[in-house]
């Protein structure tokens, strides 16, 4: 679900949204570093500036409203993991199609795939 600067948003989607976008960071969050989420999330809110518990608030579905200065930088986080994701895709294609591989095989299928996906989420469909 794109967001899109010009619609407003009710509060509570706003804390929905909040609280799938803190999860889907301290996840990726703890598997790029091999940690625990609870240690992920530790990371995450040094990164946004906010304190682990109102993360933990947020993260558990807790908070009925967000203020608007913690959505603006989880939003602004989660585009930064989303373009890395991209990039990275984008790279591992650029690998594959280089090394040979068929443009038909899943492999390259999943990885198009993931590059589309993370584009779509940030409104960017290609």
């Amino acid at each position: 679900m794109p967001f899109h600067h010009h619609r407003e948003i009710s509060p509570m989607s706003a804390a929905v949204r909040a609280r799938d976008w803190t999860r889907a960071l301290e996840e990726k969050e703890a598997r790029r570093r091999g940690l625990s989420v609870k240690d992920a999330r530790a990371v995450v809110a040094r990164k946004i500036g906010a304190t682990v518990a109102a993360l933990e608030h947020v993260g558990r579905g807790r908070a009925k409203r967000i203020t608007v200065d913690l959505f603006a930088r989880l939003r602004s986080l989660i585009i930064d993991e989303l373009q890395r994701e991209i990039t990275a895709a984008q790279h591992e294609i650029e690998i594959a199609r280089k090394a040979g591989l068929d443009g038909d095989c899943p492999e390259m299928a999943a990885l198009e795939a993931g590059a589309a996906a993370a584009r779509r989420l940030m409104g960017r469909e290609p």
